[in-house]
């Protein structure tokens, strides 16, 4: 229910809904129209979740803001907010994601870093998938990765496609419906240029 931009001198405008703060204004009314998010400057990329919203910046910061539950801001809590927070231990993003309750980013090394729900962060530990703080994916030389919901695809190197998450749906395309905590390679397409991941329903 928002959606935002980034501008060409490198602010944030959102828009829509800010019932959970996901407009990055320290308000809780909607807006029909741009609102500038404060306090944020150089900033290169913005990705909008179920209600909450990611950006990066030029010197690689991760910056996220709205609901906080299952740790989907990054800032080590499950706290809200509804202004930008840093999200920790991020100082060198390059690509940025986020899905409906977690978000993931890629950076200058080709790792993968995600946080939030996630379902699974592929790097094969049982438990929630829940996580306040990046944790690393067990996947080398990424150079983007996708968070649905609850589930996540990374395009790595020569254009290898990896997904891993929850699949009720069957939204890994690994032609079945089990869960994965690790990477798995989706094939039948050859070499892939670009992903993004939806909702699961």
């Amino acid at each position: 229910f928002h959606a935002c931009a980034v501008s060409e001198e490198g602010r944030v405008y959102c828009w829509g809904s800010n019932r959970d703060g996901q407009l990055g204004v320290p308000e809780t009314s909607s807006s029909s129209v741009p609102v500038l998010v404060p306090g944020l400057t150089n900033v290169i990329s913005v990705s909008a979740g179920g209600s909450h919203t990611c950006a990066t910046t030029e010197s690689g910061q991760a910056y996220c803001w709205g609901q906080g539950a299952n740790g989907r801001l990054g800032h080590g809590s499950d706290a809200s907010s509804n202004t930008p927070v840093q999200v920790t231990g991020i100082t060198d993003a390059v690509t940025l994601s986020v899905g409906y309750s977690h978000a993931c980013i890629t950076d200058e090394f080709e790792e993968a870093w995600c946080w939030g729900d996630t379902g699974h962060f592929g790097n094969g530990t049982a438990g929630t998938g829940v996580s306040s703080r990046p944790v690393k994916v067990d996947l080398a030389s990424v150079f983007k990765a996708e968070a649905g919901t609850r589930h996540t695809c990374a395009l790595v190197l020569e254009g290898g496609l990896r997904c891993w998450g929850y699949n009720e749906a069957g939204q890994l395309g690994l032609g079945d419906r089990a869960v994965r905590d690790r990477p798995r390679t989706v094939s039948g397409m050859g070499a892939v240029l670009d992903v993004y991941a939806g909702h699961y329903m």
